[in-house]
């Protein structure tokens, strides 16, 4: 994870463009020169100009309330990047194509190796505890998408599952073009997840509140003073004091441990 004590450490450089991954960001699967794979999101991208923030912020945010997630970092494209499988870098734009700058991109580790399979973020999946956390940060951060993960399948565990990551930050924020809700949209969904939750699992909500408040206005500061220029558009700072806003409603949960 990158983070403010290694921002000036080597940047890994794309060296071979294995294949086009699915989904609207057109990820690539790219090997490094530190011969890592890694899944690419790529700067100009078609789905917006904040995505690539958004997955920087997503990740940061969730790995420091203890979630796992993939470890993100820069990588870097090259004027001179080998054409690899005759794999095109180009992106396509609906009516022609984009082509990403050279510079800094979003490199996230890749974890759908054998033993991996991608599903959706369903509740047989994580801990109720758990669960209940990455549901409420999705509604604080304004995710837009369906929450996703990638279960680990460990060799030979004879279809039995393990770990879970969590996944696809690009929505977050309400979206790659930073759209907000109202506060008063955001109060309903929080007092329906109260709701829901208030006979079984208010002990974590309750906890979780806690943990947000406490937290997340550290790691966003933190995490926007390390996001690149290019990778978003509009004021990071009112981004930064919305959503601070935000966390004052979760006083509805808040409390200590």
């Amino acid at each position: 994870m990158l983070t403010a004590t290694n921002r000036t450490t080597y940047v890994p450089r794309i060296t071979h463009v294995i294949k086009t991954l699915q989904g609207g960001s057109q990820s690539r699967l790219v090997r490094c020169d530190d011969t890592r794979l890694y899944v690419v999101k790529l700067h100009p991208n078609p789905q917006g100009p904040n995505l690539l923030a958004n997955e920087f912020l997503g990740a940061t945010l969730l790995h420091g309330l203890g979630f796992a997630v993939p470890r993100v970092t820069k990588i870097q494209l090259l004027d001179d990047l080998p054409c690899g499988n005759g794999v095109p870098i180009t992106l396509n734009n609906y009516p022609g194509t984009l082509m990403p700058s050279t510079g800094n991109h979003v490199g996230i580790d890749y974890l759908s190796v054998p033993g991996f399979v991608s599903v959706e973020c369903e509740p047989t999946i994580f801990a109720r505890h758990n669960l209940v956390g990455i549901r409420l940060f999705d509604i604080w951060a304004n995710h837009i998408d369906a929450r996703q993960c990638i279960q680990l399948r460990p060799l030979g565990s004879d279809g039995n599952f393990g770990k879970a990551w969590l996944i696809d930050n690009g929505h977050l924020f309400g979206g790659p073009r930073w759209r907000s809700t109202d506060m008063g949209s955001y109060v309903r969904s929080l007092r329906l997840l109260q709701c829901e939750l208030e006979h079984t699992d208010n002990h974590s909500l309750l906890l979780w509140g806690f943990r947000f408040r406490s937290k997340l206005p550290r790691l966003l500061e933190t995490a926007i003073k390390l996001i690149p220029s290019e990778w978003f558009s509009g004021d990071v700072h009112e981004l930064k004091k919305h959503y601070n806003a935000r966390l004052d409603a979760l006083s509805l949960f808040a409390t200590g441990p």
